[in-house]
């Protein structure tokens, strides 16, 4: 490995460090309880070492954020094949976010994050010339419109309501069930109660706008997942 490889491997695996410790930071303090310096202790980094890297906390936040957003949308995309219908497409949706995020708090960060840098989302929308449709979570929002579409189109799903509405009620009830948990005290924070809460949320969308005399059996979304969490 040449130099510029290394030094680049280094910066690569010190912005990592800078990510989870941070997240700890949130998980144990709260958003708004710890400080750049405190990254720095954490990090065992000098806080001039750190600015090098980010120009303030809100810098980290938003690529911690960033950073999951793009993980996930690769996990989802990588999984779904052209010949899925909507509805098959739905089920690998929810089994790459119990995947990704069932075993862990990390849903907790990054939906604060979420909520720290754009408060109205998703209860409203940015107009669409705005640069801030560049936020991360606007992504989120268009993938699961994106699979709507396509059951709208194979016929799998009922075309009721546009799928970017119904979208943005999925975002709204996930959002405010996981801001309400993360209110509790650490200890009392439930990843296995938000995913059962989740998947009826889920379910009832699928009942609610699968087409008729659909199989009930691919209305019912596995529970299997959800039980290796306990």
């Amino acid at each position: 490995m040449g130099i510029v490889e290394r030094k680049q491997r280094e910066k690569d695996e010190r912005r990592r460090l800078i990510f989870e410790k941070t997240k700890e930071l949130i998980l144990e303090r709260g958003l708004s309880g710890f400080s750049m310096q405190d990254v720095a202790d954490a990090t065992e980094l000098s806080k001039a070492t750190l600015y090098l890297y980010f120009q303030n906390k809100e810098a980290i936040l938003k690529e911690i954020l960033e950073d999951a957003v793009n993980r996930f949308e690769d996990y989802v995309r990588s999984r779904i094949t052209p010949t899925m219908t909507g509805i098959e497409a739905l089920h690998t949706l929810w089994r790459s976010y119990i995947e990704i995020f069932g075993k862990f708090q990390e849903v907790f960060i990054f939906t604060g994050i979420k909520s720290l840098i754009d408060p109205v989302f998703p209860f409203f929308f940015h107009d669409q010339e705005t640069d801030t449709n560049e936020f991360p979570h606007y992504r989120l929002c268009a993938l699961l419109t994106a699979i709507l579409e396509r059951g709208y189109q194979d016929g799998t799903l009922q075309k009721t309501v546009e799928p970017e509405r119904i979208a943005k009620s999925v975002f709204l009830i996930g959002s405010s069930l996981i801001e309400y948990v993360a209110r509790l005290p650490r200890i009392k924070r439930d990843n296995k109660l938000i995913i059962q809460e989740m998947k009826t949320i889920f379910e009832l969308i699928l009942r609610g706008l699968a087409a008729p005399n659909t199989d009930p059996q691919v209305l019912s979304l596995e529970t299997s997942v959800v039980e290796q969490l306990a």
